[in-house]
């Protein structure tokens, strides 16, 4: 993926448009669902919220900053972190670490090595969250989606869409510490983004994540399990989607578009989506909004994977397994909006719902330095 633009600073409020519709599904009598088909749905759901609950998940995170040449300290991390010729820098002071796999950080360490396909994830262990009055921290130069600006937002840049949810292999699931006297761990996410660098730490310990009770969804309902005919492209298209950040464009790879029929109250409306690659299984990825984005689901975007399509191109789009991205839940996170063409005409009344609340600025508080 490609950032095309860098400029941030000001935020994008996403809106369900859509071009000319037809008329919506009529209301519908309710069906028998098959148990069987319901348990399958109970039992996804629960599995995407235990991990969408990692302890280091993205619900861990508590905050983003951008590396500048001055060192700054953040809230929730050891360390102080600049920029040096070679690349991203720490000075850690005496009794801080980081860990990288197997190597125990300590001192002064230059991180341009260690980033591997631009990133690399440092941990640490340490003692309960603090609060902001303890804190000799700076403010996150930008919280994605957030409303602030100034200063800061000078030469913050926002970051690419997440790819996971979680915090990557060997870690356990969990809603959170079980003690609030435990210690925390977490990681240091450094990472290239466009022309600039991250810093962004997770925590076991965040607010967010031990306050978080689970996100609503429609019931499963068959009538939303779409069968789908998987156009390839002769070559990957460079396709550019917007953000949730006001000036920033990306640019993903297409390997080609599903073919559908909307549900509708004048009868099935074809619509080509544009699908991302989303394993190398040949699995496919969907971004899309429809007429409930804003109202019952999330505004900017939700995503549905599909399965990889046989040898003539038949697959399932099953949206109700529509689920949200990072930003339905927290300011940390830059996600991108569904292609024009994704954008539905059609309620799509399945898969999640708006979740009760986000994390709208971080839990760490502290003052500039």
């Amino acid at each position: 993926m490609t950032d095309t633009t860098t400029r941030a600073g000001a935020t994008l409020t996403a809106r369900a448009d859509t071009p000319d519709a037809p008329a919506a599904p009529a209301p519908r009598e309710a069906l028998a669902v098959d148990p069987a088909f319901a348990e399958a749905w109970e039992l996804w759901h629960r599995d995407h919220e235990l991990r969408r609950t990692d302890p280091l998940g993205f619900l861990a995170i508590v905050g983003l900053y951008w590396l500048g040449a001055e060192p700054i300290t953040v809230p929730g991390a050891p360390g102080r972190w600049h920029l040096g010729p070679d690349g991203p820098v720490v000075e850690l002071a005496d009794g801080e670490r980081l860990t990288h796999g197997e190597d125990v950080l300590t001192g002064s360490r230059e991180l341009g090595s260690l980033l591997v396909d631009g990133s690399a994830r440092l941990g640490f262990v340490d003692g309960p969250a603090r609060s902001g009055a303890d804190g000799e921290s700076a403010r996150p130069a930008v919280a994605d989606g957030a409303s602030s600006s100034g200063a800061g937002g000078e030469s913050a840049r926002p970051v690419t869409a997440e790819a996971s949810e979680g915090s990557g292999p060997g870690t356990r699931p969990s809603a959170g510490p079980a003690e609030d006297d435990a210690p925390a761990f977490g990681f240091c996410e450094v990472a290239v983004r466009g022309d600039g660098v991250i810093l962004r730490p997770r925590r076991s310990d965040s607010v967010y994540l031990a306050e978080y009770t689970g996100t609503p969804a429609y019931p499963a309902d068959p009538r939303w399990v779409l069968p789908a005919r998987f156009v390839r492209h002769p070559e990957p298209v460079a396709v550019p989607v917007g953000s949730v950040i006001e000036g920033l464009d990306h640019e993903f790879p297409s390997p080609g578009t599903l073919e559908v029929e909307l549900p509708s109250a004048d009868g099935p409306v074809p619509w080509s989506l544009t699908a991302f690659a989303r394993d190398l299984e040949g699995g496919l990825s969907v971004l899309f909004r429809d007429l409930t984005s804003g109202v019952t689901t999330y505004a900017a975007s939700r995503s549905v994977a599909v399965p990889a399509p046989d040898g003539e191109g038949r697959t399932v789009r099953d949206l109700n397994r529509a689920v949200n991205l990072p930003c339905a839940y927290i300011d940390f996170a830059t996600c991108p909006l569904p292609p024009a063409g994704n954008r539905l005409p059609v309620p799509v009344e399945a898969g999640e719902k708006l979740p009760p609340r986000r994390a709208e600025s971080s839990p760490w508080e502290g003052a500039a330095e």
